[in-house]
């Protein structure tokens, strides 16, 4: 048991220090044909993102680091909104999570942004090499900043990124 938790907490600690890696090859690509719906039973595209700054932030439940980004992403989205940011959670690798359990772990979690549950098509198209990543697409449905990984410094970058791409 204690070698366990042992694993466990050293596990979790190179996650939350492993360094963010940008994905220099999808900056100022467009995203990728795509469709995929949330839990309120929306579907969206690229065609949908277009005319609209959209943070997409793939996740998932059994992801520690991601549920720890999670308020970080909920204050950029309730501070932006009114601006026209639009925050999309992308949820991958749940398969064997029933949707009533999905659905309770994401109110727990708190966050009030979409929810598009199973999105690995997405994640597969754009080579997510790990989770958190967070994919800043432009008005005209390019792909402005793409970092895997995510600690509280990466809130300022990301804020001034969002804010430029608002202005224009």
């Amino acid at each position: 048991m204690k070698w366990t938790t042992l694993i466990i907490v050293c596990a979790l600690a190179a996650l939350l220090s492993a360094e963010q890696a940008e994905s220099p090859q999808y900056l100022g690509k467009k995203m990728p044909a795509f469709q995929i719906k949330t839990l309120a039973g929306k579907t969206l595209t690229q065609e949908s993102l277009k005319g609209k700054v959209t943070l997409i932030d793939f996740w998932a439940t059994w992801c520690i680091p991601c549920r720890l980004a999670m308020p970080t992403i909920e204050k950029i989205s309730k501070k932006y909104k009114a601006q026209g940011l639009q925050v999309i959670g992308a949820d991958v690798q749940d398969d064997n999570v029933s949707k009533d359990v999905f659905a309770k772990t994401v109110k727990r979690i708190g966050v009030t942004y979409p929810i598009a549950r199973k999105a690995d098509n997405l994640f597969t198209k754009l080579d997510v090499p790990g989770l958190p990543t967070l994919i800043l697409v432009d008005k005209t449905g390019t792909i402005r900043y793409y970092v895997s990984g995510f600690d509280e410094k990466e809130e300022a970058a990301l804020t001034q990124k969002i804010e430029g791409l608002l202005k224009s």
